[in-house]
């Protein structure tokens, strides 16, 4: 991959719907190949939607979340790796670096009303903690489908990616009193019609 192609993969890339702003916040890119992400999908599936000739074809994935902004709210989807991204994917691009494309998008950390995390997967909500364990998003709400929060305190969890980390998580935003849960559906960001 070209360094043009990966910087144009790492900018903070924008569009609006009406009234709402949706940027991609990066947190990296790893540029290899993938065959063990579609575990029990025939590789004639996936290779073409990635443009890939073989399972062993490199290719780019970018990690990082979505800022959406209306005239009233600001809501982080998902936030990205943080900073395990470097030992998490040895080789990453730019890994851990969301909360400076945040920055370069004219928002700060505490401007932040709530974060929602599509899943608890540490690629998905790595920055929802400093490495001192306090939040990041200081004045934020987090939202999960209560069926995360669920799995990830129950035994089921034992065999995912880091489950201790994401207890660690879970019991730092209960403490602090944000962590919301939702059961059905659920309005992303409200105000954004």
């Amino acid at each position: 991959m070209s360094e043009t192609a990966l910087h144009d993969l790492l900018l903070s890339g924008s569009f609006r719907v009406g009234r709402t702003l949706v940027t991609h916040l990066s947190d990296g890119v790893v540029v290899e190949p993938r065959a063990n992400w579609f575990h029990g999908v025939d590789p004639a599936c996936w290779m073409p939607v990635v443009g890939a000739g073989s399972p062993d074809t490199p290719f780019p994935v970018t990690f990082g979340g979505f800022l959406v902004q209306t005239p009233d709210t600001t809501t982080m989807f998902d936030c990205g790796i943080g900073p395990l991204a470097r030992s998490m994917f040895p080789g990453i691009r730019e890994g851990g670096n969301l909360l400076h494309r945040l920055e370069e998008a004219g928002v700060a950390p505490g401007e932040v009303d709530r974060v929602v995390i599509s899943h608890l997967h540490l690629d998905h909500c790595g920055h929802l903690l400093k490495p001192d364990g306090s939040l990041t998003f200081e004045s934020a709400e987090v939202w999960l489908h209560h069926r995360e929060a669920e799995y990830w305190r129950s035994a089921a969890a034992a065999g995912n990616i880091e489950p201790a980390r994401i207890r660690r998580y879970l019991d730092a935003l209960q403490s602090a009193g944000v962590l919301r849960t939702y059961a059905d559906e659920f309005e992303l960001s409200p105000g954004s019609g």
